[in-house]
């Protein structure tokens, strides 16, 4: 468990060992959903999400948490 500026983000996820989930205070982009998808990551959440976004992992939205998706 660890806190990273989203500028470090994917960088500090290719480094990380066996990440399960990552919660994020911005946008969650086709990068990041790239490399959590590449590194196994669970679980991808943040305040917003780009559209029409494929993925194989559980992404959410603070809408979407909170039931308003």
């Amino acid at each position: 468990m660890g806190k990273v500026p989203i500028a470090e983000l994917t960088n500090t996820l290719r480094n990380i060992e066996k990440p399960y989930a990552v919660v994020l205070d911005g946008k969650i982009d086709y990068d990041i959903n790239n490399i959590a998808e590449m590194r196994g990551i669970r679980f991808v959440v943040g305040t917003d999400k780009e559209q029409n976004m494929k993925t194989c992992m559980c992404v959410l939205t603070r809408a979407e948490l909170e039931g308003n998706a």
